[in-house]
């Protein structure tokens, strides 16, 4: 089959092979799960000041002209956090409202690891980011749980104590296989 998408390189997180990386311990029958919450500064204070400038714009032009700010300003506050989740479904990352989501389940994800990332060098900016080499939910520099894909690309997100968060993912992928 072709590959539409370049080689990527190799990836010195994953070196030692795509399984390496740090396990959780768990005994059998035993379940686990990890949760943290990633807060961006600039998206509530971009949201708030959206808003204001609509409530502004109301008080100055009329009732309906500041309506549209006002709705953008809400929408981007309920981007401003975002929950990451890994489970025996796999990794879930989320807004403050159910939709959107992003999950990967188990199935797909080959390994994790823990490492930092640079939002403008390695992904373009922040936000949801799609690149060649992967994608990911990009809220600041620093780091991030990155998950390698079984189609070899990565998806990462940003967010404190990623290392905690790839070792169970590890550990929840290595059991669904059979090997935990």
């Amino acid at each position: 089959m072709a590959r539409l998408l370049p080689a990527l390189p190799e990836d010195p997180d994953f070196a030692g092979g795509p399984r390496g990386g740090a396990r959780i311990p768990l005994a059998d029958g035993e379940m686990a799960g990890w949760a943290r919450s990633a807060t961006s500064w600039w998206l509530p204070t971009t949201s708030v000041a959206t808003g204001v400038a609509g409530v502004v714009l109301s008080f100055t032009l009329g009732p309906f002209a500041g309506l549209p700010l006002v709705v953008v300003g809400l929408v981007l506050l309920t981007f401003s956090r975002t929950n990451v989740t890994v489970d025996r479904r796999g990794l879930t990352v989320a807004g403050l409202l159910p939709w959107p989501r992003v999950q990967v389940p188990l199935e797909r994800i080959d390994a994790a690891t823990s490492r930092d990332v640079n939002a403008m060098a390695d992904y373009g900016g922040w936000g949801y980011r799609v690149r060649p080499t992967g994608s990911g939910v990009i809220f600041r520099s620093g780091e991030a749980l990155v998950a390698r894909l079984e189609n070899g690309r990565d998806f990462a997100v940003t967010v404190d104590d990623s290392a905690t968060g790839a070792a169970l993912l590890n550990t929840l992928v290595d059991r669904r296989r059979g090997r935990g």
